[in-house]
């Protein structure tokens, strides 16, 4: 599995379509070339390049133009795998990830020719690997970098020894950007000759105190419509991160994951772990071997840098945890009701929650006369939306809270992005923004007391959690829905 090109494309107005970066590995198109045969499609000039990637992405030209190969129904979507269109032919699979408004592309090297239909991407090694990489490099480089207008030599000499660590001659070997980056580090460092061989995920020792943060982040994303022919839809779903300074360079630790309530049963599914978490997962009660299922235990061997130890998807679809109707209706005066209400058993105590109800299809608001039965409402920057802040929490004894009132729009209309096209008449949404630390949806919770370490150390631990929303949307009951209707 290799590397054939790289592509680095601004997209920023004061340099679009400007190649900040681009290499192409002439071991791996030699390999190409021979494995091929025919069906070889040789690598473009950039200007070729990016300007059948722009069109591709319709981006370039006259957008509301009909391109037969790019619009037409019977085409192949395999975002983000695209086809290019070249002199030389289509070349195929191109990955594209926009990340801070630049574009990172590669093109993965594919030893099998097809005839046809294109073979399924779960069945190609080389797209998730040339993912991989694309990830890597947007991480090393940042949001910072992208947004410069010119590209110093010194950034360009630091992705240059960045992929030949990573990715010496195109061959992909280590796509964790952080252990890469420790590599660059030592590199012109004077080590002292280990006793042991280091692993690849830990490059060099750690001398100091031992410490060990695990911090569990959720997310909860839902669509509500208050409309009996089409569900409202909720997703829980998170991730465990772990920074761990440990001596040593076998160095094991057993994290358990368990309910916060003893007794209850831990709802995760699709559980993603890292590479350096062993393939033994425990599902066992730490306190009975009869019932399964209660804890998760994780052995792995740390990395020095933060990283991502598992991800999740929570069993939990059938209520949100804020739930809401939204009613709306009118044109230049329209009158509105947003009601809220805290789902049971969900803690009751908010770092932030808040809602924004957005109006720039309308227009700017003239006045608004809107009163709130909990906190207060203000106007956005450019008085083309309302926020609702209601505070840390809802009223003990109902759990509710309620928007109601009239606001009135002047005739001229604020532009609209192009992501808001479905935005017009009464189709609206009301977004909810909330955060609640020291809690979480499922209930997953990792008590310090214990986390087990090998060889035996008492390291300083420290651990958190929270639950915020994201994408979290109540529609306007009186508008259309932005989703297909399941039969």
């Amino acid at each position: 599995m290799s590397i054939r090109g790289l592509w680095i494309v601004s997209l920023s107005s004061s340099s679009f379509g400007k190649t900040l970066y681009s290499r192409k590995f002439l071991t791996v198109e030699k390999r190409a070339k021979q494995k091929l045969s025919s069906a070889y499609v040789p690598i473009p000039t950039n200007e070729v390049f990016v300007r059948s990637l722009l069109q591709g992405l319709g981006l370039q030209g006259n957008t509301s133009e009909f391109v037969k190969w790019r619009d037409s129904a019977d085409k192949q979507v395999q975002l983000p795998v695209m086809e290019l269109k070249t002199s030389e032919g289509d070349l195929w699979p191109v990955l594209v990830l926009d990340h801070y408004g630049v574009l990172y592309c590669c093109l993965p090297l594919v030893e099998n020719t097809y005839e046809g239909r294109k073979p399924s991407l779960i069945h190609m090694p080389s797209v998730s690997v040339g993912f991989a990489v694309l990830l890597s490099l947007a991480n090393f480089t940042g949001p910072v970098y992208p947004t410069m207008k010119e590209v110093s030599m010194r950034k360009c000499s630091e992705i240059e020894s960045f992929l030949t660590l990573s990715m010496p001659f195109g061959q992909p070997c280590d796509t964790d950007w952080q252990t890469v980056c420790e590599l660059q580090t030592l590199k012109n460092e004077t080590t002292s000759k280990m006793d042991q061989k280091q692993p690849a995920w830990k490059p060099h020792n750690y001398k100091g105190k031992s410490t060990l943060n695990v911090s569990i982040s959720e997310y909860v994303r839902s669509v509500q419509f208050d409309q009996p022919w089409f569900p409202d839809v909720t997703e829980v779903f998170g991730n465990v991160i772990v920074k761990a300074m440990m001596e040593g360079v076998e160095t094991d630790v057993i994290l358990p994951l368990s309910h916060a309530q003893p007794g209850h049963q831990l709802q995760l599914e699709s559980l993603t772990l890292h590479p350096c978490v062993q393939a033994s997962v425990l599902d066992l009660d730490t306190s009975s071997l009869e019932r399964p299922g209660m804890s998760k235990k994780l052995r792995f061997s740390p990395p020095l840098h933060e990283f991502i130890l598992c991800q999740y998807k929570v069993k939990y679809s059938k209520v949100a945890p804020i739930l809401g109707v939204y009613k709306l209706r009118g044109e230049q005066t329209v009158e509105l009701l947003l009601q809220l209400k805290l789902a049971e058993g969900i803690k009751n105590a908010f770092d932030t929650c808040e809602v924004l109800l957005p109006f720039s299809h309308r227009g700017v608001i003239q006045r608004q006369e809107v009163k709130a039965s909990q906190g207060n409402i203000k106007e956005g920057e450019n008085r083309d939306c309302l926020i609702w802040s209601l505070g840390s929490k809802f009223p003990s004894k109902t759990l509710e809270a309620s928007l109601t009132g009239k606001i009135y729009f002047e005739h001229t209309p604020c532009p609209k992005s192009h992501d808001e096209s479905f935005i017009k008449g009464n189709n609206t949404y009301a977004q909810v923004i909330f955060k609640c630390i020291d809690y979480t949806v499922s209930g997953c919770v990792i008590d310090p007391k214990n986390i087990q370490v090998n060889p035996p150390c008492k390291p300083k631990i420290s651990s958190e959690r929270f639950v915020s929303s994201t994408d979290f949307k109540i529609w306007n009951c009186f508008g259309d829905v932005p989703f297909s209707i399941p039969r």
